[in-house]
């Protein structure tokens, strides 16, 4: 579970967040909604340890975080995506999917590129998501080459492959088809049957409204339970 009490953030005079408690469960799709500039994407920054709180504290399955560095969140089991794409352009779909199942290994890089660097269970899992997004027969095409719709599956893809507890999912559904939009979701609601937990952030939420444990608003920097 990932809990916050009292979360704030300021950027100069600006309140940004004002007192978060949030609680996410396991095995939960939350659903977190507002306007633009409401504060939802700083929310995501602070509980990824890509923005520090000004106040309050966050907590991972009961344990306090102190050092507010994404790699000691990574650790507890906490993966994001962003708006923006963060693949590696001139690698392959397989190579982008390998480092990220692969990471935070210092070896990643090498065994990624070795032709022993996963057992067969291994690939299949790969191959397995890869299918489940649509996104098999482009395995081996450089990511450079892809469409934005592909490339934000593959940032997911990534994303699931870390094996993470906690997802969080800025506009997952951005850029997507609805062909592409009903795979995601399918994918999604198999990983919270896994017992995954996840934090989607979106203004697209026909498809996974449905299947979603509790929704927030954040308005004015204040969280309402909706």
């Amino acid at each position: 579970m990932i809990q916050t009490v009292g979360l704030k953030k300021f950027f100069g005079s600006r309140v940004v967040l004002k007192g978060i408690d949030l609680c996410l469960r396991r095995s939960e799709i939350t659903l977190l909604t507002g306007p633009n500039g409401a504060g939802k994407t700083t929310l995501l920054d602070c509980l990824s340890g890509f923005q520090k709180p000004d106040a309050g504290a966050i907590s991972i399955n009961g344990n306090p975080i102190s050092n507010f560095k994404p790699g000691s969140f990574f650790r507890s089991g906490v993966c994001r995506t962003f708006q923006g794409i963060r693949l590696i352009p001139d690698w392959t779909v397989d190579q982008n999917l390998q480092f990220a199942a692969l990471s935070p290994s210092p070896a990643a890089v090498f065994r990624i590129f070795s032709l022993h660097c996963a057992n067969e269970s291994f690939k299949s899992k790969n191959e397995r998501l890869l299918e489940d997004l649509g996104l098999l027969k482009t395995r081996h095409s450089y990511v450079g080459t892809l469409s934005v719709g592909q490339q934000k599956l593959l940032s997911i893809a990534c994303c699931l492959a870390t094996q993470a507890q906690y997802l969080l999912l800025d506009e997952p559904f951005a850029a997507l088809s609805e062909a592409s939009t009903d795979k995601l979701t399918r994918t999604l609601v198999t990983q919270q049957k896994l017992g995954r937990s996840m934090l989607i952030v979106d203004h697209r939420t026909a498809a996974i409204q449905p299947h979603i444990s509790k929704q927030h608003a954040l308005q004015d920097g204040r969280l309402e339970l909706l």
